[in-house]
This record gives structure tokens, sequence and C-alpha cells, in this order.
């Protein structure tokens, strides 16, 4: 998988999700998340609202979905 950034970034998250066809609450629920929670994640770093993933979610979905990570 490409990611147009390096690390995690929201653009990545929105990468990584498209990748896998669910849409954001299938998803989030997938993987054991809010669902308010992974669009804090995704969005724009300049909103106050926006949230940073942790790096060991951001790891453990690297390893879930990227198997060429």
């Amino acid at each position: 998988m490409k990611f147009p950034e390096i690390g995690y970034t929201p653009n990545n998250l929105r990468t990584l999700i498209e990748s896998t066809g669910l849409s954001q609450t299938a998803w989030a629920e997938e993987n054991g998340y809010p669902l308010n929670r992974v669009q804090r994640w995704l969005m724009s770093t300049d909103k106050t609202s926006h949230a940073d993933m942790q790096l060991a979610d951001w790891e453990k979905c690297l390893l879930k979905y990227c198997k060429d990570v």
C-alpha cells in the first residue's frame, strides 16, 4: 500500500480505511474504536476537534491491513 504521507496522518488513515472497502462506521466497529474517535482522527489537523491517533493504534492497523510494511 502506498500512503500519501509519512507516518500517521489523517490522509494516511483515510487511505488505509478506503483500501479495506469498509465504511468508517464498519471499520471503527471491526477495530473496536468508537466512530467519533475515528472521525476525530480523520479531521484536518487545523481543526480544534482533531485528535492524533496513538502510535500503538497506528501500528496495530498497519500490521492488520498492510502485509508489506
